[in-house]
């Protein structure tokens, strides 16, 4: 089976992670093309398998009627079984759902919460008419991310496939990474948080470090690292002033698993997601997690079992779980640790599933 995988850009993203990790297993059975559209940051481009053909347009940000005409002239010429979209991609995939010879099937991946960002507007207009005139079937990523989804658009083609990541491995860097966080640890009981998100408003990362300054204030022995690009933003350069002295903003890392193998727990503040990769990757290193109530989190956590949710966008109730964290720390890392082998989140099974459903 001939697959394209379409993606706006490589950069160090959730979404982007799930097209590098799901182009690299379903390449193992497939013929996996994957075309990369915009002149952007690839940040993951070095960890795709040499068995994939991979295209890069650089077509210039910004959408344009001409941009959907390359596109839909590239794919006629690599004549694909299947278009796989993701995210952005279907703006530009759209004029070739409709031309394209029929027995070319194409499919979407719904990554963000759908009723925030695929109900209404532009989104909620692209995906009705990919569904009436471009004959494209759906992908949800998690089972409140399917529910909303199918609650929205009854009749549509869809099916859930919940995100998955490769398994955690450590780098040849583990050793380095455990002495810098050693380095910003007060003592040997210093509780490591962990935070990996791009800053942008949606992470809602302004909750995190207030209520993160807040529970250090109160004389708790903690830090908190952060991994994300965009820091050098208007609202990075916000965070970075209210941050207190235990919050250490690290940059974009390829070694997150190394960073999730020293950590204690991982923090998510977002105010909506889809299935964030950074939950599944936390699950697969057998970590707590403390999240607000999105899209992911909900499936991925058990209350006070694996971690906690906040039941709001409070500062003093994200605050108050931290706390609640440190109370009980040794009994929920024993429970994700036991857990982990049992993931549903393993990138074999969710490109087995996408291979059921491109057959379908």
């Amino acid at each position: 089976m001939k697959i394209l995988e379409i993606v706006y850009g490589l950069g160090s993203g959730g979404e982007e992670r799930l097209v590098v990790d799901l182009s690299n297993e379903l390449s193992k059975t497939e013929d996996v093309h994957l075309l990369v559209l915009k002149d952007v940051e690839q940040f993951y481009a070095p960890q795709l398998s040499q068995r994939i053909k991979v295209y890069y347009l650089k077509l210039p940000v910004g959408f344009s009627v001409k941009q959907t005409w390359v596109i839909y002239k590239f794919i006629k010429e690599i004549s694909p079984d299947i278009v796989h979209m993701h995210d952005a991609s279907r703006y530009y995939v759209l004029l070739s759902s409709i031309l394209l010879r029929r027995d070319i099937k194409f499919y979407m991946t719904i990554h963000s919460d759908v009723l925030k960002a695929y109900k209404n507007g532009i989104s909620g207009m692209q995906v009705k008419l990919a569904h009436y005139l471009g004959r494209t079937r759906f992908i949800t990523i998690s089972p409140q991310n399917h529910a909303q989804f199918k609650s929205i658009y009854p009749g549509y083609k869809v099916c859930q496939i919940t995100n998955g990541r490769a398994a955690p491995l450590l780098s040849t860097h583990y050793d380095e990474v455990k002495a810098e966080i050693e380095h910003y640890k007060k003592n040997k009981d210093t509780i490591v948080f962990l935070h990996v998100a791009t800053c942008i408003p949606v992470k809602n990362q302004e909750l995190l470090f207030t209520a993160f300054n807040q529970f250090t204030k109160n004389g708790a022995n903690a830090i908190l690292l952060v991994i994300g690009n965009r820091f050098d933003s208007q609202l990075g350069q916000h965070l970075k002033l209210i941050a207190n002295n235990n919050i250490h903003i690290l940059g974009t890392k390829q070694n997150v698993y190394d960073y999730m193998a020293c950590a204690d727990a991982f923090c998510l503040s977002s105010l909506r997601e889809g299935m964030p990769m950074s939950i599944i990757e936390a699950v697969l290193s057998g970590l707590p997690i403390i999240s607000t109530t999105v899209c992911g989190a909900v499936d991925a956590i058990k209350n006070g079992e694996n971690g906690y949710l906040s039941p709001d966008f409070e500062i003093a109730t994200y605050a108050d779980l931290l706390a609640k964290f440190a109370e009980n720390k040794n009994l929920l890392q024993l429970y994700a640790q036991q857990n982990k082998g049992n993931s549903i989140y393993n990138i074999s099974s969710c490109a087995k599933q996408y291979v059921n459903w491109f057959k379908d």
